[in-house]
């Protein structure tokens, strides 16, 4: 990378866990020639696959040979420290962005791209991919949620898909392959991710500090993504399913519940306040939808144990009119998540949400008129 980039591409020392034979597999393709060029690792959220992309590529630099890093030789070393001159690394969620945009592929020197860049436009896939090789055989990019691409990157990026160059190697992370142009899943092989077990999630979440019930219960959420469920702490989902649980039962009306939902802190994703508050509002309309499409589940006849929101939704009303009910309101939740996408005001988004569970909350009970008895 140019010596004046301020971003410094370093992975993490951690170690992976539960992705064993996945990763030993494309360790054997490296070792015999058969590596293809472009990978998409692909799955639930929060499960570790952008940490296993990690420990991937370090194995592959080892001087110890392919196969799990030692840590300790030059280019292990050199990976930790953000000094490994064949690695690109884009990881936007680090950069506090929610969108990938064109100039992280290619060079853009308007105002707005630098200032997007860090006043380092060359700091870009295209310019990385265009030097010679500086210590080793592989040129690696690795692109954490490249969903987040917008069309115009992941059109720019197409380029270097279909003409990829000697010993180059792209590596796609995302948990919404959905959202990615047919054109890019053409070109990619397709590596599989799988949820690890609750008893694995807890065990590190533990390590990062939670308590031993804040672990049962996010890694009960996360269906097992230990990833997902650290995400969930630090964007204070207790505080929002609370909100969401207490207009979903008429404890709070809705808009009440909204409010507090749009004041609850946490570690939102963007560059401004409004980017933010947009973020939090799509966090707090797909937990929303996971409550709602739980106690769905449940009124169809699911068991709670079954469930990630179990025991949030144990004892819901169940039967036909129920059942109904909550399909229009999974419909309703869809629609405001949606709005996010098309930038409209947070406060709105929020608004919509919680009145859509509103709807859900049994009727209150008329207020009495007090008097004395005659």
């Amino acid at each position: 990378m140019p010596a004046e980039s301020k971003r410094v591409h370093r992975l993490r020392a951690e170690t992976p866990v539960g992705h064993d034979d996945v990763l030993e597999g494309l360790w054997n393709a490296a070792r015999r020639g058969r590596l293809p060029h472009a990978l998409l690792f692909g799955g639930p959220e929060g499960i570790g696959k952008f940490l296993a992309a990690e420990f991937f590529v370090r194995g592959l630099a080892c001087e110890g040979g392919i196969g799990p890093p030692c840590g300790r030789c030059g280019p292990c070393k050199r990976l930790l420290s953000g000094n490994y001159g064949d690695l690109h690394l884009l990881d936007i969620h680090a950069l506090g962005k929610n969108e990938i945009r064109i100039c992280y592929m290619t060079l853009r020197t308007d105002d707005a791209s630098k200032k997007e860049m860090d006043g380092n436009p060359e700091d870009n896939v295209d310019t990385f991919l265009s030097l010679r090789a500086a210590e080793a055989d592989w040129r690696i990019v690795l692109i954490r949620d490249a969903d987040r691409m917008n069309s115009q990157a992941q059109n720019a990026l197409l380029k270097n898909l279909e003409e990829p160059g000697e010993r180059t190697l792209l590596v796609l992370v995302t948990s919404h392959p959905d959202r990615l142009l047919a054109t890019i899943h053409s070109r990619c092989v397709h590596v599989g991710f799988e949820h690890l077990s609750i008893e694995e999630c807890e065990r590190i979440t533990r390590e990062h500090a939670l308590s031993v019930e804040r672990a049962g219960l996010l890694s009960r959420w996360s269906c097992g993504a230990p990833g997902e469920a650290l995400e969930l702490e630090a964007r204070s989902a207790p505080a929002l399913v609370q909100a969401i649980q207490d207009a979903l039962t008429g404890a709070s009306s809705p808009l009440v519940a909204a409010r507090r939902a749009a004041e609850t802190e946490g570690d939102f994703l963007g560059a401004t306040d409004s980017a933010r508050a947009r973020h939090r509002a799509q966090v707090t309309c797909e937990l929303a939808l996971r409550v709602v499409s739980d106690r769905l589940r449940a009124a169809v006849g699911l068991g709670a144990d079954e469930l990630a929101f179990g025991a949030e939704v144990a004892g819901s009303p169940v039967g036909v009119t129920e059942e109904s009910r909550l399909r229009a309101a999974v419909d309703d939740l869809l629609e405001a998540r949606q709005d996010v996408e098309r930038n409209m005001n947070a406060d709105g988004i929020l608004d919509r949400c919680f009145l859509a569970l509103g709807r859900l909350a049994p009727p209150r009970e008329p207020a009495r008129a007090q008097g004395r008895n005659r």
